[in-house]
């Protein structure tokens, strides 16, 4: 496994947070207030199933509505955002995604630009002021992230897992 790959803090499985299905979007922190929700949403739809769109001074990182839910795992350069195609148990999920560390990952083309701090990923629909714990929260570096996408099926499970990888300086 690649360097990227160490967890910077592995998950409780019992407490893992799973959203609904929703197109998803991840912003700094201090953007999420300025976004309207419903009112945006038009503006992340049109990303389709992954794009960068302007979120107020800064950018937002848009994933269209795949799967049954989804769960973000942290890692030392980034993170990944696990979407559930299907799966017996959420063990057999959270497996399934451990596996696409050896996964053949495909490169989107997308870059997302963003500045250090706190930042949160929620449902497109719901107003940056009002998402509350219906959302994940984690800390990413300043920087440019690539984002990969790897699909994994191992007979138990099958997730779609998106791959944020912060680029070398």
């Amino acid at each position: 496994m690649g360097w990227w790959w160490k967890q910077s803090k592995k998950a409780d499985e019992s407490k893992q947070l799973w959203l609904p299905p929703a197109t998803l979007l991840l912003v700094h922190k201090s953007l999420a207030e300025g976004w309207r929700g419903v009112a945006d949403l038009d503006r992340a739809k049109k990303a389709q199933e992954l794009g960068v769109i302007d979120v107020g001074r800064g950018k937002g990182l848009v994933f269209g509505d795949e799967g049954t839910k989804s769960t973000w795992l942290a890692r030392e350069s980034g993170g990944m955002l696990v979407r559930w195609v299907h799966a017996t148990d959420e063990a057999a999920a959270l497996a399934a995604a451990e596996k696409s560390a050896d996964a053949t990952w495909v490169p989107t083309g997308t870059l997302f630009p963003t500045e250090s701090g706190e930042h949160v990923i929620f449902d497109a629909a719901t107003s940056g002021a009002a998402i509350g714990d219906a959302s994940f929260r984690m800390k990413l570096e300043k920087g440019r992230y690539d984002v990969s996408i790897a699909r994994v099926d191992d007979g138990k499970a099958a997730m779609s897992v998106y791959r944020l990888y912060r680029m070398p300086i």
